[in-house]
């Protein structure tokens, strides 16, 4: 962090732009852009053409690959908080899809949340992450784990958060021996599981743990949401002014607003980023149906509705 940082690419179509900044954080996710989150915050400034281009060290290596901004819904420029895929983990993606063809990820199968303070307190853990459900079948089953458990290392390196875990997981190939420290009742425990392989569809019920969206992917870029999660409900954060939704907005159907709700997408419920894309797999005649909830907080009501946003069918990636 304050390393300098070196951003090149072809914002708004000026080709073999550089600009120059530092390293303003690493590690940053839970931006609700994918599931498997590791970005690097810059200052340098990145613009809409930026996208793919590679984010250097002061000694030209590349440290990782820009991907988005955030504007606060007021510019389409920068404002200083731009966010590039760290190298590590698009070394492991760029690898897989040599070696395999696609992205194939290991999947341990527990549920897992965070160790809060009190939780913490009553299982007697200072740090780790709570197993909330052992998947029946699953690698964590076949091992010895159980719900309650507290994962406080993978392989050598220590997890305070289910993200944590989750990237120091994805580490590993389906196949692989995954060595774990876990606390159970008070005592060290270590156990040693077998990597299995996450399908596709697989979800996880402690999170978002799904990826390689193929097309439903290039619809939700296209689509142009930043989304999150909130007490359980899938919200709108930021809605960018390149994309489809924000274009289908001038027109006379309605749009979608940072706020509002999402329940369905294309008539199948959705409560998680993860399951907003595997629903545009369902998405026909490249119109995709949103059913959403509008809150009127000084009213203390709420609305809800239906909004078809256009696509373009053949989006190239």
């Amino acid at each position: 962090v304050g390393q300098w940082a070196i951003a090149i690419g072809a914002p708004f179509n000026l080709d073999y732009s550089v600009t120059i900044g530092c390293i303003s954080q690493k590690g940053r996710y839970d931006t609700g852009m994918s599931s498997y989150e590791n970005y690097i915050q810059t200052d340098a400034s990145i613009n809409p053409g930026n996208s793919g281009g590679p984010l250097l060290n002061i000694h030209a290596q590349i440290i990782g690959i820009n991907q988005f901004i955030y504007t606060g819904g007021m510019s389409r420029g920068s404002i200083g908080l731009g966010f590039a895929i760290a190298s590590n983990l698009v070394k492991q993606v760029s690898e897989s899809l040599v070696q395999d063809g696609e992205v194939v990820r290991p999947f341990i199968g527990v549920a897992m949340q965070e160790l809060s303070s009190e939780l913490g307190g009553q299982f007697g853990a200072a740090y780790g992450v709570l197993v909330s459900e052992v998947l029946p079948g699953e690698a964590a089953e076949k091992a010895g784990l159980q719900n309650g458990d507290v994962i406080q290392m993978v392989g050598e390196r220590k997890v305070h958060s289910p993200h944590e875990l989750l990237l120091a997981v994805t580490s590993y190939k389906p196949g692989d021996k995954i060595q774990l420290q876990v606390l159970r009742h008070g005592k060290n425990k270590s156990f040693t599981l077998v990597a299995g392989q996450r399908s596709n569809s697989a979800l996880a019920k402690g999170g978002d743990l799904s990826n390689n969206y193929g097309r439903q992917g290039s619809v939700f870029n296209q689509l142009g949401l930043r989304l999150k999660v909130e007490d359980s409900q899938l919200v709108v954060q930021e809605v960018r002014e390149d994309g489809a939704v924000a274009k289908a907005a001038d027109s006379d159907g309605g749009e979608i607003r940072p706020g509002d709700i999402v329940h369905e997408v294309n008539r199948i419920p959705v409560k998680s980023v993860t399951e907003f894309v595997e629903a545009l797999e369902k998405t026909q005649n490249d119109m995709v149906v949103f059913y959403l909830e509008r809150l009127n907080p000084r009213q203390g009501t709420s609305n809800r509705f239906f909004l078809a946003i256009p696509i373009e069918g053949k989006k190239a990636e």
